[in-house]
C-alpha cells in the first residue's frame, strides 16, 4: 500500500495520538469467515444467493435492488436465515483480528455480522458495543474504552431491525433519529477517518456530512479511504476535494502497513505517552485504570516550555501575544513567554502562593473580577516557583476529568515530590469538590484555583469555611510602562504608537475598567462598546455572527464549545455560507484552546454583544440549535455527557440567563417557547423540568410551574433542589390567591412540610437555604390573607433557626431574612416589596 510521505505523517500521527476513526465496510469483513467455514458473503455475492433462494436469475444486481425484488417473494424469516446463516457466528479474519492490537478513537461499521463480536486475539482496548438502530450516542470515553458501533444494526439481535434496503435507508434519513449517524459525522470532522472497504456511497452518512457542512476545499481534516478498486481521475479528484485520501489496498494490506510503520501495536500507555510526556518511569507504574485517569493529568514542564518558546517563529510568537493581548484565555505556553507582563499584583500573590504550598494548605485560590488578569498571573506564578523548588511537581488536572478523587490519589502514587495540582476555574467543579478536597488532608498536596469574585462571595466561600482567598486587584500605575511595551510590540495599533509615552499612560490611565477592556480602548482610541459593537456589524454575513453567537454564548458558560458540536449546532441553523469560510471569517474572534474546545475572545466581548446587539429571536435561535446537539444522548443529560457538556447544557437551560434576556426585550412568550420546543425529547430530563418550572414561576404562571416542577421530580426524584423550588413557587401561589381556603391552606401546608424536611436534612455548605424561602414564603402567605397571630407564632420559630443558622454560616441571605423577621414579631413590620411574577425567595436553584 503505497502512501505519499505528507498522508503518511499525517495518519501516523493521528494514530499516535490516538485521534482514528475506524469505520469499516463490506470489504472488511470480506476475509472472515461464516460459520460453515466460507468466505463472508458481501455485496453481489450476497445479492446472488438472495436471488437465488427467490429463484430469480441473478444478473449482477445490487443488493438493495435484489431486496426490493424478493421482498414479496421471500418471507420475513426466510430472509432473516439466510443473514443469520452468514453473519452470525462468523470468525474474524487474522488482519481484522490486528487492528485491535491498536488504539482508536472510534470504531464504526456498516456491517451486521457478529466477527467484532467474536474477537479472541489480543486488544489494547475494552470493548462497548452499540446498535445504532436503538441505542442513543456517546461521547467517546478514555483511550482504553473502545465504542463499537453497529450503524446499520446487529445479525444476533434481529428483532431490532436492519438498514439493508432503499426504503430502509428512506425511513432512517427522513426520521432523523439516527443519532449514531450524527455522532459519527461529528466524528469525522473532529477525528481522522479511515474508511475500509467501502465505496462511500452510504446515503445516510453523507445526508450528514452534507448537513453538518462537508464541502469542497474544506479544512477540516484529512480522511482515508482504503479499498482495492482503481479509481478513475474524476472520482479520485471529488475524493481529494473533500479532504478524502484514496489509498489502494485491502483490510490486509492496512493491516501490514500498521504492523510495520507502528510495530507491537499502540496502546493507550503509549497514547497517553505521546498526548501527556510522562516520564517511561511513571507509565511503567501505571495500571490499567490508572491510565485512564491520567488522561485528565498533564505535568507542566517549566523548563520544557521555555525550550518550545526559544524555538517558536517570531510570526508564531508574535500571533500568541496579539491573541493573548486581544482576550484570548492563556495556555501555559503563552505564560512561559515573556508576552504577558508581570502585574504589580503578581508578586504579592506569588508570596502568597509560596506560604501556602509550604504550609501545605489544600486549597488555595485566587479571586478578582473578569478580565483582571489572574488567571495568567497564577500561571505565571506557578511556573516562577517550580523553577525554583525543584522538588515541587506541577500537574493541570483537566475539568471534564470523571473521578478528581481517583486523580489525586494517581497523583501520590506517581510523584513522591511535593504536588501542586492546577485547576483554572473552581466554579466547574461544583459542590462535590469540598470532599475530594478534605481527601487531601495529610498529604503533600495543594490545589491551586481561580474564581470569580461575586461568585466565591455568593456561592464558593460557603464551600470552604475560614479560607481567605488572595484577592487580585486590577493593573496599577506601575504597570503601565511594561503594557505599553507589550502593546507596541505585539498589537498593531497606529494611533497608539503615534503618540508620545505619558499620551500612553494617559490612555490607560483614563480606562477606570478590568485590564482587558483598558488595553482594548487604549489600542483602538474608541469605547469597548463602541468596539465590539462595529467588530460584530462588520461581520461578512449572518451565518458568521451566528456562528459567533454559538461559541459566544458556550464562552460566556465558561466551557467553550466542541468542534463537533459546534459544527452540528451551526449546521442547524446556517443557510449557506460552509462552516470552516465561517470559522475563516471570525480568525482572531474564535480561537481553539489548550482543551480543544473554541471559545470567544473573551466572555467580556460577547457579553455585551449578547447584552445590546442581538435580539431575543437570534439568542433563542441560537440556544434551541445547540440544545438540538444534545437529543442524541440518554437522558438524563447531565450524566450522558462530561463536566464541560453538562455545565453548558445546565447554563442553556437556566431560567435566570433566559429570562433575564427575555425580560430585557420584552419576550416573554418567547422565553417560554425554548423549553416547550423540547417538551417530547426531553421528557425524562429532571434537569430540563426544572428550569422549565422555574422560569414559569419567573414569568407569573405559577400553577404550570407547579405543573412543569412535579413532572422534575417524577423524572429526578432525588434531587432536593426540585422540592426545595416546588415549595417556594406553592407558597407564591397560595400568596396570590383570593381567598384563604382550604387550597391555600392545602398548597401553604405542603410547601412548608417540604421545607422544614429539607431544612432538617440540609446541611451548611449549600447554594439555597431551606429556611429563608419558609420564612419568606410561609410569613408572607400568612399575612396575606389576615391570620396574624399564627404568622407572628411561626415567625418567632424561624427566627430561632435563623439565628442558629446564622451562628454557623456568614450568608447575607440569612442575615437578612433574619432581621426581617425580627422586625415583624417584635414591631410588626413586614416591609416586603411585592415583584408580581418574581420568584421571591430568591432561589436561583441551579
Amino acid at each position: 500500500m503505497n502512501v505519499a510521505d505528507e498522508d503518511r505523517g499525517y495518519l501516523l500521527a493521528s494514530m499516535r495520538a490516538g485521534e482514528v476513526v475506524l469505520v469499516l465496510g463490506a470489504g472488511a469483513s470480506a476475509t472472515s469467515t461464516n460459520r460453515g467455514g466460507e468466505a463472508v458473503k458481501v455485496g453481489l455475492a450476497l445479492a446472488k444467493k438472495i436471488a437465488e433462494r427467490a429463484g430469480l436469475n441473478y444478473g449482477g444486481e445490487k443488493l438493495t435492488d435484489v431486496l426490493s425484488a424478493t421482498s414479496r417473494i421471500l418471507s420475513k424469516k426466510q430472509l432473516q436465515d439466510i443473514l443469520t446463516h452468514e453473519y452470525v457466528g462468523v470468525k474474524p479474519s487474522p488482519e481484522l483480528e490486528r487492528l485491535f492490537q491498536y488504539t482508536w478513537k472510534r470504531l464504526y461499521t456498516w456491517n451486521i455480522d457478529d466477527a467484532l463480536l467474536n474477537l479472541t486475539g489480543k486488544s489494547a482496548q475494552r470493548r462497548r458495543f452499540y446498535n445504532g438502530l436503538i441505542d442513543k450516542a456517546a461521547e467517546p470515553e478514555e483511550n482504553g474504552q473502545l465504542h463499537i458501533v453497529y450503524l446499520h444494526g446487529d445479525a444476533t439481535k434481529p428483532e431490532h431491525s436492519f438498514i439493508l434496503t432503499e426504503t430502509e435507508y428512506s425511513s432512517w434519513l427522513k426520521s432523523d433519529k439516527h443519532f449514531w449517524y450524527q455522532r459519527a459525522a461529528q466524528d469525522y470532522f473532529t477525528f481522522c477517518p479511515v474508511f475500509i472497504g467501502s465505496t462511500l456511497d452510504e446515503p445516510i452518512l453523507s445526508a450528514e456530512l452534507e448537513r453538518a457542512g462537508r464541502e469542497l476545499n474544506s479544512t477540516a481534516g484529512r480522511a482515508f479511504l482504503i479499498t482495492p478498486d482503481v479509481l478513475s481521475p474524476i472520482k479520485r479528484a471529488s475524493l481529494e476535494a473533500r479532504g478524502i485520501v484514496h489509498l489502494q489496498g485491502a483490510l490486509e494490506e492496512f493491516s501490514a502497513w500498521l504492523a510495520k510503520n507502528l510495530p507491537g501495536g499502540r496502546s493507550p500507555k503509549d497514547v497517553l505517552a505521546t498526548n501527556n510526556s510522562f516520564s517511561d518511569q511513571v507509565l511503567d507504574s501505571l495500571t490499567r485504570d490508572d491510565i485512564q485517569t491520567a488522561h485528565f493529568l498533564r505535568p507542566v514542564d517549566a523548563l520544557g516550555l521555555h525550550q518550545r518558546i526559544a524555538r517558536i517563529s517570531p510570526g508564531d510568537k508574535a500571533r500568541l501575544g496579539r491573541e493573548f493581548l486581544r482576550g484570548f484565555p492563556p495556555s501555559w505556553l503563552v505564560a512561559a513567554s515573556d508576552i504577558p507582563v508581570k502585574l504589580e499584583a503578581t508578586t504579592a500573590l506569588l508570596e502568597q502562593l509560596k506560604r501556602a504550598v509550604e504550609n501545605n494548605e489544600r486549597l488555595f485560590i485566587v479571586t478578582g473580577q473578569a478580565g483582571s488578569g489572574k488567571t495568567t498571573a497564577v500561571m505565571m506564578a506557578l511556573l516562577q516557583y517550580v523553577e525554583k523548588n525543584k522538588e515541587v511537581a506541577l500537574f493541570d488536572l483537566s475539568s471534564d476529568v470523571r473521578s478528581i478523587k481517583r486523580a489525586f490519589n494517581l497523583l501520590r502514587k506517581i510523584s513522591n515530590k511535593k504536588i501542586i495540582i492546577y485547576i483554572g476555574d473552581l466554579f466547574l467543579f461544583g459542590d462535590g469538590f469540598r470532599e475530594d478536597i478534605d481527601g487531601l488532608v495529610g498529604r503533600d498536596i495543594t490545589v491551586v484555583s481561580t474564581a470569580r469574585s461575586g461568585e466565591w462571595r455568593d456561592r464558593l466561600s460557603r464551600q470552604f469555611p475560614g479560607l481567605e482567598p488572595f484577592l487580585f486587584q486590577r493593573f496599577v500605575r506601575k504597570d503601565f510602562d511594561p503594557l505599553i511595551d507589550r502593546l507596541i510590540e505585539y498589537v498593531p495599533a497606529p494611533r497608539f504608537r503615534q503618540l508620545s509615552r505619558p499620551e500612553q499612560r494617559k490612555k490607560l490611565a483614563s480606562s477606570d475598567s478590568q485590564l482587558l477592556i483598558a488595553l482594548r480602548e487604549a489600542t483602538e482610541s474608541s469605547n469597548f462598546s463602541d468596539i465590539i459593537t462595529n467588530e460584530f456589524e462588520k461581520l461578512p454575513d449572518d451565518d458568521t455572527r451566528l456562528l459567533l453567537m454559538i461559541v459566544g454564548i458556550a464562552t460566556i458558560a465558561r466551557v467553550g464549545m466542541s468542534k463537533e458540536a459546534a459544527y452540528e449546532a451551526y449546521a442547524n441553523i446556517s443557510k449557506s455560507r460552509p462552516f470552516d469560510e465561517a470559522l475563516d471569517a471570525l480568525s482572531g474572534i474564535v480561537s481553539v484552546a489548550d482543551n480543544r474546545r473554541f471559545y470567544a475572545r473573551h466572555e467580556l466581548y460577547f457579553r455585551h454583544i449578547l447584552e445590546n446587539v442581538i435580539s431575543f429571536s437570534e439568542l433563542s435561535l441560537v440556544i434551541r440549535s445547540i440544545l438540538k446537539t444534545y437529543l442524541k444522548y440518554e437522558i438524563p443529560i447531565v450524566r450522558s455527557v462530561n463536566r464541560l457538556e453538562s455545565t453548558l447544557f445546565r447554563f442553556l437551560l437556566n431560567h435566570d440567563f433566559i429570562y433575564e434576556h427575555a425580560k430585557q426585550h420584552r419576550e416573554l412568550e418567547h422565553g417560554r417557547n425554548i423549553y416547550s420546543e423540547f417538551e417530547v425529547e426531553f421528557q425524562l430530563d429532571g434537569h430540563y423540568w426544572l428550569q422549565y418550572g422555574l422560569y414559569l414561576a419567573e414569568i407569573g404562571d405559577l400553577h404550570s410551574a407547579i405543573d412543569m416542577l412535579r413532572r422534575s421530580i417524577q423524572a429526578y426524584p432525588d434531587n432536593p433542589y426540585v422540592f426545595h423550588a416546588l415549595a417556594s413557587v406553592q407558597l407564591q401561589l397560595a400568596r396570590e390567591r383570593p381567598n384563604y381556603d382550604a387550597v391555600t391552606k392545602s398548597l401553604i401546608d405542603e410547601a412548608v412540610r417540604s421545607l422544614k424536611l429539607r431544612d432538617a436534612k440540609s446541611g451548611i455548605e449549600v447554594d439555597e437555604y431551606p429556611i429563608v424561602t419558609l420564612a419568606n414564603g410561609h410569613i408572607a402567605a400568612l399575612i396575606k390573607h389576615g391570620d396574624l397571630g399564627a404568622a407572628k407564632a411561626y415567625g418567632a420559630e424561624y427566627f430561632d433557626r435563623l439565628q442558629q443558622l446564622d451562628r454557623q454560616v456568614n450568608s447575607p441571605a440569612i442575615q437578612h431574612t433574619k432581621d426581617k423577621v425580627f422586625r415583624f414579631v417584635t414591631l410588626g413590620q413586614w416591609g416586603e416589596k411585592h415583584h408580581s411574577g418574581r420568584n421571591r425567595s430568591g432561589m436561583g436553584f441551579g
